[in-house]
């Protein structure tokens, strides 16, 4: 039994056996993703397992975040994180400090210039509730731009899978994608105004998702994977793939700790699902 037999399995019926079914991945249908990339990303990472082989692969023992892989090919990067945060989190709280509370990730991650939600509702290409947030990231040698879009979808059994993509402009209604453009723009500006010679990149595209799982030591293990590009003739080093890696991994590791404060943070608060 594969890994997302298995999920589908102990999903039972409703959102997850539509999210997960084989039959979805099977055809060239509309199925989570508004960008085929995510359905197929999916599908590889849970479904082939050599898919991994011959990736850049770093562990850590004893750390929250125990193994970061990295996998370069002609379609662009695909990066994986997982680890507990060495913290007690139930996966809700997890899944519901990625759906909804990422604003807070800035008061912990100093390199994360900007992380404000643009929108929220409810998209009706595949059904779920939504959160688009924008982030502008310090990731040493050039900035990054990317608006994502953000679900959060139950398994079954205290699983959860929250789907990432870029937001584009069929996504969203015009008038929002204006009040999303507008209020980039303004951003990347206000940073580009002041001493920083860096250029700031955006995506070409970038789908992904977090699968958050029962762990039996700390109460949840979280596993993040993202197949991303960067926009090209922006930046030398975006465009020079060979140095990427290295930033990559400072920016998943900034990133997965930012969560781990944020939730820890929510707990402090009280403002637990």
């Amino acid at each position: 039994m594969n890994r997302r037999t298995f999920l589908f399995q102990a999903a039972g019926t409703g959102i997850a056996s539509t999210v997960l079914s084989k039959s979805a991945f099977a055809t060239e249908a509309p199925f989570l993703f508004h960008d085929a990339r995510g359905n197929q990303l999916l599908r590889e990472t849970l479904d082939v397992p050599s898919y991994w082989d011959g990736a850049d692969e770093t562990k850590y023992p004893d750390s929250p975040y125990d193994s970061i892989r990295i996998q370069n090919d002609d379609a662009g990067i695909v990066t994986f994180i997982t680890g507990t945060g060495n913290s007690a989190f139930t996966p809700g709280l997890v899944a519901d400090t990625i759906f909804q509370h990422q604003d807070i990730i800035p008061t912990y991650m100093s390199r994360l210039k900007v992380g404000e939600y643009l929108g929220r509702g409810r998209d009706s290409y595949n059904g779920h509730d939504y959160t688009d947030m924008y982030f502008l990231a310090d990731i040493k040698i050039f900035y990054m731009s990317v608006p994502l879009r953000t679900a959060k979808i139950p398994l079954g059994g205290g699983r959860f899978l929250c789907p990432i993509e870029l937001v584009t402009e069929s996504m969203v209604s015009p008038h929002n994608w204006e009040q999303y453009t507008n209020f980039m723009k303004t951003s990347e500006d206000a940073l580009q105004a002041g001493w920083t010679i860096f250029p700031v990149v955006p995506m070409e595209y970038l789908v992904g998702y977090y699968l958050i799982e029962p762990e039996s030591e700390y109460g949840a293990r979280v596993t993040m994977v993202t197949r991303l590009k960067f926009k090209e003739d922006v930046s030398w080093v975006a465009d020079w793939g060979s140095e990427l890696p290295i930033v990559l991994r400072q920016g998943m590791i900034a990133g997965f700790m930012g969560s781990v404060n944020s939730c820890q943070h929510l707990l402090r608060e009280g403002k637990t699902p």
